[in-house]
């Protein structure tokens, strides 16, 4: 089955595929579930990690203020947070989250899959569920 999907792939999306298996694999880990490959080849899920920030081992997207989620996250946060908190994520340069998206996110210039995938489990903006609170932002209370 999943050769056979593969196979439908355009050989841009299969290399697509072959290169952000290890990283989907990764999230789901970290999510505690397992990655299966059969939804993340037919629901063509790689196609969200194109430009996607880093994943830790821990399946976590490390978010830093260069990147464009960066602005999403810490809007969010400002909105949920007192100032102590997102000024410690600031200071820090960094955050860790279990989504690409926070789940408010509108839009921004990056055009991926606009939809949830409750097989891949591999959760896209905008309907991205966000942690409570990065790893790390309760620290800084």
């Amino acid at each position: 089955m999943a050769e056979r999907l593969f196979g439908r792939l355009s050989p841009d999306e299969r290399r697509s595929a072959i290169e952000f298996a290890s990283a989907f694999r990764s999230l789901r880990a970290g999510q505690g579930a397992v990655a299966l490959m059969i939804p993340y080849l037919r629901e063509k899920s790689f196609v969200d990690f194109v430009g996607a920030p880093e994943i830790d081992r821990e399946g976590y997207f490390v978010i830093r203020p260069e990147r464009e989620e960066w602005a999403a996250w810490i809007a969010i946060y400002r909105s949920r947070y007192s100032e102590k908190i997102v000024s410690g994520m600031i200071e820090r340069g960094f955050m860790l989250t279990r989504s690409r998206w926070p789940d408010d996110c509108g839009g921004t210039s990056n055009d991926v899959s606009k939809r949830e995938s409750p097989r891949s489990g591999l959760l896209s903006r905008p309907r991205q569920r966000a942690e409570p609170m990065a790893k790390g932002a309760q620290d800084a209370r």
